[in-house]
């Protein structure tokens, strides 16, 4: 009897060992408080209280039926479509563009498949490349005098030396922000549709970074470019992103899509924001406005910014007065110090408009003298 219950122990044990165990995720039960007295600058959401404003005032008008029917996203997809310039067909929706991400994994990638990515950068490239038992490549970022930086020439000959089946490219990236121009860009799609490589571009922070490559999806079937709400659209909790490629490719993707790729509430909410879209425009322009302001002012102040950065966010070394200043700012606004040894002795602020960076700003002033 004994000898039998340990068998049907270790088979449980077989049968429930994951096969995701070399990958670890935060603790799904542990939050962390943010105090709503204090600028919340550490996540590179989009705070702008205009933009806010107008998506509660959504919120309060829908009607019952966002909240108690499932949702019939094809009129999401005809009216995203049509802000796009594109066929519905070209699109799927998704919760989130880390879920477009993991669309795009699922469809295309297998065992073994070679993945080459950026580093650092957003974290679940690297989570989805483990989880889906593909091989990594990476691309390192190096500090440099101008912000980190990837040589245009290592991607290239990643891409000619190993079998590469996708190319994850975040442009710009986070958290570096760092960004390839647009000929560079198409470089990199020539020579991948000669290696049969897949280009997915994460253009998570257009339009803070006005470079976007949609227009050249019918030209490129190997590209894929994965889309958020979460910046510039205000709605990094209503969970919206979405993926654009080839008919062909979009039609693999929706295969295998949840029964709804996101919930009837954020799909009105954008339905609506779509038709109210200078609301999204105004509040990149008052980001971009106030993140010039901040800059300047830094510089003037004598510390170093770090230049060529295409996100909603900005990067400062306060140098010597670095831990008292930041001493003084966690009273104000939460912020992200760095860790990445590209990124070292480096703050990053998300955009504000330029009143709220009037507040950092008395304290560092205040601060630096001292």
């Amino acid at each position: 009897m004994v000898l039998g219950k340990s068998i049907n122990i270790a088979v449980e044990e077989m049968l429930l060992k994951s096969k995701f165990g070399n990958i670890l995720r935060p603790d799904w039960t542990k939050g962390k408080f943010r105090d709503n007295k204090k600028l919340w600058l550490d996540k590179n959401e989009n705070s702008d209280e205009f933009l806010t404003k107008k998506i509660s005032s959504i919120l309060n008008k829908l009607d019952l039926n966002a909240f108690f029917a499932y949702p019939d996203l094809s009129i999401t997809y005809k009216k995203l479509g049509k802000h796009l310039g594109l066929n519905p067909r070209n699109l799927l929706l998704t919760a989130g563009s880390d879920l477009g991400i993991k669309a795009v994994f699922e469809t295309f990638i297998k065992e073994k498949d070679i993945v080459l990515r950026t580093q650092p950068t957003f974290i679940m490239y690297s989570t989805y490349t483990k989880a889906f038992k593909a091989r990594e490549k990476i691309l390192k970022y190096k500090k440099t005098k101008l912000g980190p930086k990837i040589n245009f020439d290592t991607i290239i000959n990643y891409l000619k030396k190993y079998k590469v089946k996708m190319l994850c490219l975040p442009n710009p990236d986070v958290p570096t922000g760092h960004f390839l121009s647009k000929s560079q860009i198409k470089y990199i799609l020539n020579l991948a549709k000669k290696t049969n490589t897949l280009v997915l571009i994460d253009e998570a922070y257009y339009p803070f970074h006005p470079d976007t490559f949609i227009s050249l999806i019918d030209k490129y079937k190997n590209l894929i470019i994965i889309r958020t709400m979460s910046k510039a659209w205000g709605l990094a909790g209503g969970r919206i992103g979405f993926v654009v490629s080839s008919k062909k490719n979009i039609a693999e993707m929706h295969k295998i899509k949840p029964m709804y790729e996101i919930n009837n509430i954020a799909a009105n909410i954008l339905n609506n924001l779509i038709q109210n879209k200078k609301f999204v425009n105004g509040s990149v322009k008052r980001l971009l406005e106030g993140k010039n302001y901040f800059k300047k002012k830094l510089e003037e102040y004598g510390f170093e910014v770090l230049q060529k950065q295409g996100g909603n966010f900005l990067h400062v070394n306060f140098k010597k007065k670095q831990n008292k200043i930041l001493k003084s700012l966690e009273k104000k606004a939460y912020f992200k110090i760095e860790k990445h040894a590209c990124l070292k002795g480096f703050v990053r602020f998300s955009l504000a408009n330029k009143k709220k960076f009037e507040t950092l700003l008395k304290i560092i002033k205040k601060n630096r003298i001292r």
